[in-house]
């Protein structure tokens, strides 16, 4: 078993000793940020499954947390800053999710690609987020699920923007392990993204950015 597998491994097992001790392998060798993430990615996919069949619940989620958000930080200094881009995007995990974690992966690598990103946290409800859309005026609006009954959420942000006529303001990216390419299509969105990289790679395509 390499590294990250063994990463994977302890975080769904919820090993904070283990964790620590492969944490330190990670920061000691040099692994590329994209296979951190995808590792992480995936644990957070298994650990949303346990939640939800009953075999975890709210305080393994936050130990879960915990741990990542320790290789978080790590992330976030090795993600280099690029060029300012004219381009304002509001963030944000929907309403009866607290999970933030895949959220603020995409906000550090979106701000090391020279984004503006306002993040509204967690457990954000429609309300706020077509109020943020009203106020910030943003270019997209990202929406972060981790649990599949929380994804609902996104189709009533949306209902609630079209009935504010904004929808067509802004266009609306998603993403977390709760959501998929049919799902964004279902939800009548602009975009999926399956991790934060490609979630830049969807932001340069739609608005024609080098």
């Amino acid at each position: 078993m390499n590294t990250l597998e063994e990463l994977r491994k302890v975080i769904v097992e919820l090993d904070l000793e283990k964790f620590y001790q492969i944490f330190e392998e990670i920061k000691n060798n040099d692994i590329d940020v994209k296979s951190i993430l995808n590792t992480i990615s995936d644990a957070m996919r298994i650990i949303g499954e346990k939640y939800e069949n009953g075999e975890y619940h709210i305080p393994e989620l936050v130990l879960a947390s915990e741990m990542l958000k320790e290789v978080n930080e790590f992330l976030k200094n090795k993600i280099s800053k690029n060029e300012k881009r004219e381009l304002r995007i509001v963030l944000g995990v929907v309403k009866g999710d607290i999970h933030d974690l895949g959220k603020d992966i995409v906000k550090y690598v979106l701000e090391a690609h020279g984004f503006e990103v306002i993040d509204l946290g967690v457990n954000v409800s429609c309300e706020k987020f077509v109020e943020a859309v009203e106020k910030y005026r943003p270019h997209v609006l990202g929406l972060s699920a981790f649990l599949t009954t929380t994804a609902l959420e996104i189709p009533n942000i949306v209902k609630k923007l079209e009935e504010k006529g904004l929808r067509n303001q802004v266009k609306i990216i998603i993403g977390g392990a709760a959501v998929s390419e049919e799902l964004a299509k279902q939800f009548k969105v602009d975009a999926y993204a399956r991790d934060a990289f490609e979630a830049v790679e969807k932001l340069k395509l739609m608005f024609n950015l080098t």
